[in-house]
Parts: C-alpha cells; sequence; structure tokens
C-alpha cells in the first residue's frame, strides 16, 4: 500500500471537497450516543440499519441485515466495541448477516472516531486510493489500518478527515 498524500495540506484539501450531508451527521450522533447505552455500548438494529443505509445503496445488504436479531446484534457489536483484541473486533461483526468488511469498518470507524487509534473505512474507494485491490483479509485490514494511524497521528488529524480525503481520492 502507498499513502496518496505527499502532504498534510494535500491530504486537507481533498477532504475539504467531501460533501458532508446531513445522512452523516445523524449517524455521527447516533453513534455517540452508543457509548451511553446502560446495557454498555452496543448497537440497536436501528443504529446497524442506518448503517448500513449511509455505506451501501444496496437494498439487499439491509435485507440481510434484518435477518440479524435485535439480541445479536446487541451481543455482537458489545463484543466488538468491548474487546481489547482488533482482530476480535473486526471479526465478530462479521458474523453478523449482511456485515461483510466494508460495514464491519463502517461501524468500528463511527464507534472510534475521534479515539487516537481509531478505525478507518475499509472498502474500494479507500484502496482504489492506496493502490490496493479489495480482497479483503485480516493481514490487508491490520496493514491499512497502521498505515491510517501513522498518518492521522503523524499529521495530527482525525479518522473521519483520513477517511473523507481518501474517499475522495478513490473516487
Amino acid at each position: 500500500m502507498i499513502w496518496p498524500f505527499a502532504a498534510r495540506d494535500e491530504l486537507l484539501a481533498c477532504a475539504a471537497r467531501y460533501a458532508i450531508l446531513p445522512a452523516e451527521r445523524a449517524l455521527i450522533e447516533r453513534y455517540e450516543a452508543v457509548w451511553r447505552r446502560n446495557q454498555g455500548p452496543c448497537l440497536t438494529k436501528d443504529d446497524l440499519f442506518a448503517t448500513v443505509d449511509w455505506k451501501s445503496s444496496l437494498g439487499q445488504t439491509r435485507k440481510l441485515c434484518n435477518l440479524n436479531s435485535e439480541d445479536d446484534i446487541r451481543q455482537i457489536t458489545r463484543a466488538a466495541l468491548t474487546a481489547d483484541c482488533e482482530r476480535l473486533r473486526i471479526g465478530v461483526l462479521l458474523a453478523l448477516d449482511g456485515v461483510a468488511w466494508p460495514i464491519a469498518s463502517v461501524i468500528l470507524h463511527f464507534a472510534f472516531a475521534y479515539d487516537a487509534n481509531g478505525f478507518p473505512v475499509f472498502d474500494k474507494r479507500a484502496m482504489k486510493a492506496v493502490g490496493s485491490d479489495t480482497k479483503y483479509s485480516n493481514g490487508r485490514w491490520t496493514e491499512y489500518t497502521a498505515l491510517c494511524r501513522r498518518y492521522a497521528k503523524d499529521w495530527t488529524v482525525d479518522m473521519r478527515t483520513i477517511d473523507r480525503a481518501l474517499w475522495i481520492k478513490g473516487g
């Protein structure tokens, strides 16, 4: 993987071209509420649908996500959000019907959007931006996450800014 930006200013200029729509603002607010739940951090079925609707225009993904029970969604996402092992965080989310690597990464991305060790969105546009293909795997996820975190730290930007810039660059 190759970082596509020569300098922080280039990344910020690219991110600034990304249009932040009301649906994204609503999703950010929804994820902020995830951490305030009495039963611990977890997603509800409505949270999962909002995530899928933001990430994918494929109605089939939503139909598959509907196969998950409310309890399964809460338990699986709670396990992902509270795990210490990063491989477990992403891996357990893949157990949900309709959740593949891109959706799982979005869940982690928004849940930890402003954390110093946040997660990038792992999808075809991002992979194109860093010169990689979309053969998703734990190894590629780990490599991509480390790359994004390194630049987030070195350039003092959050993962949301990095994702916006990569989305534009990979378009």
